[in-house]
């Protein structure tokens, strides 16, 4: 019995080292799927008591051919996760934060943009089912929902390598946060982070980027107003409870100040009296009150 249960503390303490190494090849090979492209992670923790998984310095890389190997650099991405949709096999995320310090969008030698080999794809619930010979019922597609997500967005650089081998070099200072809300597919997620980089009136008007915005994010109005929308009235219900919280603490606050002043009062009184009949008394027993 003792060798039977040491031997399960030992398996909780490979599983719980484990864990980490597993859940890095795993998000390394679901953006792989995704996006289409390569990712490297220094480093991943997943929470062992609470739910979360940290991500720290994310490098997203360009396709094969390009001169420069980073398309993204994320210093950090963080994820609030439901244990129990996991366990059912779907994906909900309550809240998911992204931090996209640079991005890199490269023309290289032959006019290829590197923007064009991300894998945008269509809404998921959009897609028709292919036919089948037999009439079997299809299995049920797993869920994705996004609760919140905050996105920021620092630098972008345009670099461009057709006119020769010494690229045309542009920074443009972004540095803005956005959130958007009711997230309810891949591919929605990826158009929102890339509409987040590229909407920006500082990014140039070039040709590429432009065939790029109308062939892969569809109706951007309706994309982001819907999730932007669901965002504010998100922040809008969390504000009402804020405020009512901090009224209700208020409230106690003052009703606690009242009591404690009442209290104070009565004391003072008690202590008054006291101090006065002890005066009377010393009065009685000195004839000149002193």
């Amino acid at each position: 019995m003792k060798k039977f249960l040491g031997l399960i503390v030992i398996l909780c303490i490979v599983l719980a080292v484990m864990k980490n190494p597993i859940a890095k090849a795993a998000v390394e090979s679901g953006v792989k799927v995704m996006t289409g492209l390569d990712l490297s992670i220094s480093s991943l923790k997943v929470g062992v008591l609470k739910s979360y998984v940290g991500i720290k310095d994310l490098k997203l890389n360009n396709p094969a051919g390009f001169p420069d190997p980073t398309m993204v650099d994320m210093p950090e991405i963080y994820v609030d996760y439901n244990l129990g949709a996991f366990l059912k096999k779907n994906v909900h995320l309550e809240e998911v934060r992204i931090d996209l310090n640079e991005v890199y969008i490269v023309t290289d030698a032959q006019g290829n943009m590197n923007l064009d080999a991300l894998k945008m794809g269509g809404d998921e619930k959009d897609a028709k089912p292919k036919d089948t010979a037999d009439k079997a019922e299809p299995k049920a597609a797993a869920s994705f929902a996004i609760d919140l997500l905050k996105v920021r967005v620092g630098t972008v650089y345009i670099k461009d390598y057709s006119k020769g081998a010494q690229p045309k070099v542009q920074e443009i200072k972004i540095n803005i946060d956005e959130e958007y809300a009711n997230i309810d597919s891949q591919a929605k997620l990826i158009r929102l982070v890339t509409w987040t980089v590229l909407k920006n009136k500082a990014i140039p008007n070039l040709p590429g980027l432009q065939n790029f915005i109308g062939n892969n994010l569809g109706n951007v109005n309706e994309l982001v107003g819907n999730s932007l929308q669901a965002a504010q009235q998100l922040g809008g219900q969390a504000t009402k409870q804020l405020t009512e919280t901090t009224n209700a603490l208020k409230g106690t606050a003052t009703s606690t100040v009242k009591d404690a002043a009442a209290i104070g009062k009565d004391t003072l009184g008690t202590a008054t009296g006291a101090v006065k009949d002890t005066t009377d008394a010393l009065k009685k027993l000195n004839p000149f009150g002193e």
